[in-house]
């Protein structure tokens, strides 16, 4: 037991990164890269602009733990608690960030006051969602073969 063990744990230790791989990019770990275009995105975007980031198990989490979001104002600025189907909480939106996809998805948020009448710009921070020629790319991690694992996009209004 100790040497299948062994021969197991030690093979992945020391065996390729995941982002050397020829995994594809759906099969990896969710949160693998995310942290380049997220920190990217929240640092571009004003307070009018608009952040989508692209859903997946929980992303709310990864989005506050990645932006290091402050928990007192997190939860001020969480609105639409509830629950999904199979029990977890779900977190459509919060302040200006949406977990969706924009324009296919249609979750609307309260305009901040300071907001309203400006139109900002939308940011969006996409995993496997492929996007058009109006998505400039602000930062992207990828794996060795060129593939985009996680992309942070911009588009004008």
């Amino acid at each position: 037991l100790l040497l299948v063990f062994s021969t197991v744990f030690l093979s992945d230790f020391f065996g390729a990164a995941a982002l050397d791989s020829n995994t594809p990019v759906s099969d990896l770990p969710f949160n693998l890269g995310m942290r380049l275009a997220v920190e990217k995105v929240a640092q571009e975007a004003r307070p009018c602009d608009e952040i989508w980031v692209e859903p997946g198990p929980q992303t709310y989490m990864y989005y506050l733990f990645l932006t290091r979001y402050p928990p007192r104002t997190f939860q001020q600025a969480a609105k639409e608690i509830g629950s999904s189907k199979d029990g977890w909480v779900s977190i459509p939106w919060f302040d200006n960030v949406r977990f969706g996809v924009p324009g296919r998805d249609k979750i609307t948020g309260s305009p901040k006051v300071e907001c309203q009448g400006q139109v900002g710009r939308i940011f969006f921070v996409s995993h496997t969602i492929p996007t058009g020629p109006e998505w400039k790319e602000l930062a992207a991690t990828r794996r060795r073969d060129g593939e985009a694992v996680w992309r942070g996009l911009v588009r004008a209004p």
